[in-house]
């Protein structure tokens, strides 16, 4: 019985360590044995409870064998909302040394689990045959993840005025010096801009008209990678790896539904069509549907928008590119050169339904077939990538987050500046710490050549909580 007993604690440890990062209600379990089975588990009590990623799991069950063993063996099945995820066995003598005495026995174990995957209702399967393939238990557990806490450390002085420069040395020494996951550093982007126009740029609103969530039961039928880039996945489509600039303009949100829209144009046609969605349409000519333009808009908007509506082809500012470029002026990030230093807040633009270059705005207009916001659970955004391509995501944005450079970012410290949203390509793994690979839309002169990698499976800064997306109407 203490190996089976054994088999049991690893397994639920095992369904934990593969499929989620914390347990936060008490663990109710029932017996779905027959009445030929040879043992039973009376309880399984756990210690902390709610556990917390990264720290000590202790399971300590309780029990009876009635007739020895010899050998034989366990299984476990696991279900995430209702959708098989994860299964295995394991040789009980692999355990511990067999035969194994008839009698009451209560064990413990101590186990790290890590934080690998999303919070949310899981089942749990366990069942043990002996050496005779008899029956020996047969249990279904329930287990709720919940999110973990994490403390965040303030950098004196936590409140910092709009007039304040962006970019702080101080700010990116202290973050440094906390050996996080990350690396900040100086990004010329943010050279000479004030915190007040970074909050301006962080133009994202909490939705207050959600789009329906897509049904995650027909979603999860493929295994999901390690590690996933839409650039490598989908090369012939380019816009997937642009980086855009939205200027000194609060159109986060336009651009990274204008980003997303235009890879999956691309990746529904198998890359027959390479349109560059207008972020300008959706900014300036959506209206109120969508929010105010550049002081802050809604992509939920912006994909009904798609959907309904449709938008036109345009590239980037002074690009001559498509029915209607981007008019918001990129801005230089050197002390001198060509373009308008980056500083003054930008009014919409007006919107003007004509086209440059002879085309005409209804004929170049390309349409969603539908528009849906993703299940926050890691799995479900991670198979709406695989199967459709990228997703935008709003999310808030600190004061630690200008200054990113290298590495998986989490929350260090600073201020809450706003909401941002960006496009969401891929996923992997940078030393033990799981991440969502990000195009922002800062250009090429921020981060890591305008990408970046934020923390996955604990909703860091909120990343996950908030994904839209819709499918492309593709007609060749």
């Amino acid at each position: 019985m203490r190996a089976l007993l054994a088999v049991c604690v690893l397994a639920l440890l095992g369904a934990v360590a593969v499929s989620a990062r914390l347990v936060g209600d008490p663990l109710p379990f029932k017996n779905c044995c027959d009445q030929g089975c040879t043992g039973t588990i009376a309880s399984i009590d756990i210690s902390p409870d709610p556990i917390v990623s990264g720290g000590p799991l202790t399971v300590t069950a309780s029990g009876t064998l009635s007739s020895t063993l010899t050998s034989g063996s366990a299984s476990i099945a696991v279900n995430f909302m209702g959708v098989p995820i994860f299964s295995t066995s394991i040789d009980v003598c692999s355990l511990t040394t067999c035969p194994i005495k008839a009698g009451p026995l209560k064990i413990s174990q101590t186990q790290t689990i890590p934080a690998i995957a999303p919070p949310g209702p899981y089942e749990i399967t366990l069942s043990a045959t002996d050496q005779d393939s008899k029956t020996v238990f047969c249990i279904d557990a329930s287990f709720n993840m919940t999110k973990p806490s994490r403390k965040v450390v303030m950098l004196p002085p936590a409140e910092v005025s709009d007039s304040a420069p962006a970019v702080r040395q101080e700010m990116i020494d202290f973050v440094n010096s906390q050996q996080s996951t990350w690396v900040a550093g100086f990004n010329r982007r943010f050279e000479n801009i004030s915190m007040g126009i970074v909050k301006y740029m962080c133009g994202t609103r909490k939705e207050i008209n959600p789009l329906p969530v897509k049904r995650t039961r027909s979603l999860i039928k493929r295994t999901i990678p390690d590690e996933f880039d839409s650039r490598t996945q989908w090369p012939s489509c380019s816009s997937i790896g642009h980086i855009r600039d939205q200027g000194s303009c609060g159109s986060c949100w336009a651009n990274g539904a204008a980003e997303a829209m235009t890879d999956r144009v691309c990746i529904a046609s198998n890359g027959q069509l390479t349109p560059y969605l207008s972020v300008e349409d959706i900014l300036s000519c959506c209206g109120i549907f969508c929010g105010d333009g550049c002081d802050g808009g809604y992509p939920a908007g912006a994909w009904s928008y798609f959907e309904s509506t449709g938008v036109v082809t345009g590239g980037d500012y002074n690009s001559s590119q498509g029915c209607y470029p981007y008019q918001v002026p990129a801005c230089e990030h050197h002390v001198t050169g060509p373009l308008p230093p980056c500083g003054a807040e930008q009014s919409t633009p007006a919107c003007k339904k004509s086209c440059l270059n002879g085309l005409t705005w209804k004929n170049d207009k390309h349409f969603g077939a539908s528009s849906y916001s993703v299940p926050s659970d890691v799995a479900s955004i991670q198979q709406e990538i695989l199967t459709n391509g990228p997703v935008e995501a709003a999310y808030t944005v600190y004061e630690d987050f200008v200054n990113y450079k290298s590495g998986v970012y989490q929350h260090v410290s600073g201020q809450e500046l706003g909401g941002h949203a960006v496009k969401i390509l891929g996923w992997g793994v940078e030393n033990g710490t799981p991440y969502w690979l990000v195009a922002n839309s800062w250009n090429s002169a921020w981060g890591d050549n305008g990408f970046f990698k934020i923390l996955r499976g604990q909703d860091e800064c909120g990343i996950e909580d908030s994904i839209t997306a819709g499918l492309a109407k593709v007609n060749l």
